[in-house]
């Protein structure tokens, strides 16, 4: 009877070790614990998706919020484990390569964790970070992954939606005096000019203004050609986020493109109405070349009337001749304005999606930008003498508007774009070069070869006017070139 007893309660001894240890526990994982606390388990840094402490517990990790499907829940991670016989820890290199192994993505799927010995690596911070949105994104233009967010979509910090309205209409005010102060000058100037007299010092003054803002104008569509816009391109383009491009010379490449689309245009286009000014002027005879001598025999009356009508023709092809230089102008500076358009909408998108503490530095820089940009596109227009009002009133109209117009977008669209995007960086690094292209072929043909290099009038003027010019159009591109620190 005693040894029957002595066997039942072997039995059931052996019956609770089997309940105690499961069969489909690997013994070698299982880690004694001395004095009654769980040394079992091994604390490491915070889990890769940023919301907990990850503990071992025999054979796997516990994590906060990392392991959803685990089918034995934890609570506060201080449970204990049954002991075994002795088995072998598991060594901290083990355990990093383990745990990398397990490591799950992060829970945006912007980044990734990289377990190195004691503490995890990851592209993602936690949820709660503070960390500014300012570190990837400066000027409107973003240099690559944030630590924070990577190329993902990151939050708007500090966004203030009151003071981005009131961006719209300060941008639209400044955009309006940029292009008023030209434009003004310029209509009184011609008004003096059709009522005829001799010049006044009233005249002087406003001409003198003109000239001084249309050279001051090259100087800034030059900088905004190379450093605010070909210089960003630049920037786009090597963004991380976009990816290594097969072809570096990317940015360039396109504003090149965009030079020989306007240099087709302006050669082949606009050829016909060359042609038609240097036939008014003589250089190309429209008609038949005679090259006999005149007859010194000639009736009086008939050399008379020859001669008034000479006299009308005369003045007849002038008049051609300066309208078709007018409409020779009004193209380029059509072109012109095209280059600067598609860079105010960007700007003005930039300025609606940022946010932060630079942001407030961004708008001023931006602010003095567009003035500048207003005043060097008005010059331009200022200056067509056989170009409509109405004609004028649009172009200047269509450049106020544009950046305001570009905030309201950025406002409307700030909660889903990201400007890290790779469809975003392209269609921006794109449409940057292009406009580098425009502005640049402006600036180098119709600005310094046309005003300066084979303007008839700058040379044959006194010294100091082409060294006024000159002058002025440094002044512009300094202070433009300036202003790209911050826009």
């Amino acid at each position: 009877m005693r040894s029957f007893t002595i066997l039942a309660l072997g039995a059931l001894l052996s019956s609770a070790a089997v309940m105690a240890f499961p069969s489909n526990i690997p013994r070698t994982a299982i880690v004694g614990r001395q004095a009654g606390t769980p040394t079992t388990s091994l604390s490491i840094a915070p889990s890769p998706t940023g919301q907990g402490v990850c503990i071992l517990h025999i054979d796997h990790w516990d994590c906060e919020g990392t392991d959803p499907n685990a089918d034995e829940s934890h609570d506060g991670h201080g449970h204990e484990h049954e002991e075994a016989a002795p088995t072998t820890v598991l060594s901290t290199t083990a355990t990093a390569t383990a745990v990398a192994a397990i490591a799950e993505p992060s829970p945006t799927g912007r980044g990734a964790c990289v377990q190195h010995e004691d503490h995890w690596d990851c592209e993602l911070a936690a949820d709660g970070s503070e960390e500014s949105h300012e570190g990837h994104s400066h000027a409107g233009h973003n240099h690559g992954p944030s630590e924070k967010y990577g190329c993902g979509l990151a939050p708007l910090e500090d966004y203030d939606l009151n003071l981005q309205i009131g961006a719209v209409f300060i941008l639209l005010i400044v955009s309006l005096l940029g292009v008023m102060l030209p434009g003004v000058s310029g209509w009184v100037s011609q008004r003096i000019e059709r009522k005829g007299g001799s010049a006044s010092t009233a005249q002087s003054t406003v001409a003198y203004v003109v000239f001084a803002l249309q050279h001051f104008g090259g100087g800034v569509i030059l900088s905004t050609a190379f450093v605010h816009l070909l210089a960003h391109a630049f920037v786009y383009f090597s963004n991380e986020c976009l990816g290594e491009l097969q072809y570096e010379a990317t940015s360039p490449a396109i504003a090149m493109a965009a030079i020989w689309v306007m240099f087709a245009i302006d050669f082949f286009g606009l050829r016909p109405l060359r042609q038609r000014v240097l036939s008014t002027l003589g250089v190309v005879p429209a008609g038949c070349c005679s090259t006999s001598l005149p007859d010194h025999h000639a009736d009086d009356k008939n050399s008379t009337s020859e001669s008034a009508a000479s006299d009308t023709d005369a003045r007849s092809l002038e008049n051609a001749a300066t309208q078709a230089q007018g409409r020779l102008a009004k193209y380029e500076v059509l072109a012109l304005e095209a280059g600067i358009i598609f860079h105010s909408i960007i700007i003005g998108v930039s300025v609606g999606t940022s946010s932060g503490p630079g942001w407030k530095a961004f708008l001023i820089a931006i602010i003095f930008h567009q003035f500048c940009e207003g005043v060097a596109l008005a010059s331009r227009i200022a200056i067509l003498t056989t170009t409509r009002m109405l004609t004028k009133l649009v172009m200047y109209t269509a450049f106020v508007l544009t950046t305001p117009v570009g905030v309201a977008i950025g406002i409307g669209v700030r909660q889903f774009f990201n400007g890290n995007d790779r469809s975003t960086l392209l269609a921006i690094a794109s449409l940057n070069s292009i406009s580098a292209g425009i502005l640049i072929y402006s600036a180098m043909v119709q600005i310094i070869a046309g005003d300066f290099i084979y303007n008839k009038a700058m040379l044959t003027a006194p010294l100091r006017r082409p060294l006024a010019a000159f002058f002025f159009f440094t002044i512009g591109a300094f202070i433009m070139s300036v202003l790209g620190k911050w826009a």
